[in-house]
Order: C-alpha cells, then sequence, then structure tokens
C-alpha cells in the first residue's frame, strides 16, 4: 500500500479556489447571522439616538 495519494485522486486544477470561496462564504454567513441575532437580542436600534429627541 503506498502511503501518498495517487496523483488521478488529487483535485482538479482551480478546486482550491472554490474551496477558499465556499469556506470564506460560510466563514461570512457565521458573522453576518452572529451580528443579526446580537441585534436581534439587544433590540433594534432607534432610528435616531437618545440626544437628539431629547433635545426636540
Amino acid at each position: 500500500m503506498n502511503p501518498r495519494p495517487e496523483p488521478e485522486r488529487s483535485l482538479p486544477p482551480g478546486s482550491g479556489f472554490a474551496i477558499a470561496f465556499l469556506f470564506a462564504l460560510v466563514f461570512w454567513a457565521v458573522v453576518a447571522t452572529g451580528l443579526s441575532v446580537a441585534v436581534l437580542r439587544h433590540g433594534a436600534a432607534p432610528e435616531t439616538p437618545p440626544s437628539t429627541q431629547d433635545l426636540m
């Protein structure tokens, strides 16, 4: 048994870029989900800060 993988089983050229792109896509999806969950748990931020509302 040869411990090294055979060249025929190696990934096709360009698959490294696809894997990196998918990894980045999943990473940013997790980041966006975490941020949205944090904002929803904290409550939606008011459109205007309270300091400007006090002046009106």
